[in-house]
């Protein structure tokens, strides 16, 4: 059995495949270049073996592929050829994919970028159970991003990101909670659970793996700052 992570062992497999000719080969030994999972990192041999699996259309090299364009790894940063990726692998729903496409059209770096396209994106990647989609939901019904700003709708997806324990959740929630504070008419129980709210998902987050450290250092300031308003 399977009993711990081994990516030596891995590229074994993935290796016996590629001997194979079987596109899963190309697919698991690019990804171990492109991130060094059992490889040394070489994005020019993980470009290489990536392109096979995606020209026999495997979503998930088409993602990658993507990433690599949109990110710069081993090549120029090319955002229009990385939506080409993705727009190929979201056709058979590739999720991640389509999430990627959402924030390419987010951060206006493709030509006819819209927010109400990124907000859709998003939706399709939500309805399809990628819950990092509600993450990007939760920012865009609480900025106004392609629709109205909605409180209740952005409130209700962050939870449900936070729920499936979404990396970053809990800091956007209760940054946006703690951004509302003033704006929002609240009994002194409600303004009070808010703060304990707040408190407990920002201290929750600085003890997690993986926070940002801009973050952490933006948590510790809204938990002194909110500190200093119950006083």
């Amino acid at each position: 059995t399977v009993t711990k992570v081994n990516y030596e062992k891995s590229t074994e497999y993935f290796k016996s495949l590629l001997d194979k000719d079987h596109t899963k080969g190309y697919l698991g030994l690019g990804l171990s270049f492109l991130y060094g999972k059992g490889q040394t990192i070489n994005y020019l041999k993980a470009i290489e073996l990536l392109d096979v699996a995606g020209l026999r259309k495997d979503i998930q090299a088409m993602n990658a592929l993507g990433d690599i364009y949109r990110l710069g790894y081993g090549v120029d940063v090319n955002y229009q050829r990385a939506k080409d990726y993705y727009f190929e692998a979201a056709k058979s729903d590739e999720t991640n994919a389509l999430i990627n496409l959402g924030l390419l059209h987010y951060r206006k770096q493709i030509t006819g970028a819209t927010n109400e396209l990124a907000l859709q994106y998003m939706k399709t990647a939500a309805e399809k159970n990628n819950m990092a989609a509600y993450y990007w939901l939760g920012i865009f019904h609480d900025k106004g991003v392609g629709t109205a700003a909605d409180f209740k709708k952005a409130e209700l997806a962050f939870k449900k990101a936070i729920e499936a324990d979404v990396l970053g959740a809990k800091y956007k929630y209760a940054q946006m909670l703690y951004e509302h504070l003033s704006t929002i008419k609240l009994s002194n129980k409600k303004k009070n659970n808010t703060y304990l709210e707040i408190r407990d998902l920002l201290i929750e987050y600085i003890n997690s793996p993986h926070t940002s450290d801009v973050n952490t250092v933006y948590s510790m300031y809204m938990l002194g700052d909110l500190y200093s308003l119950k006083s």
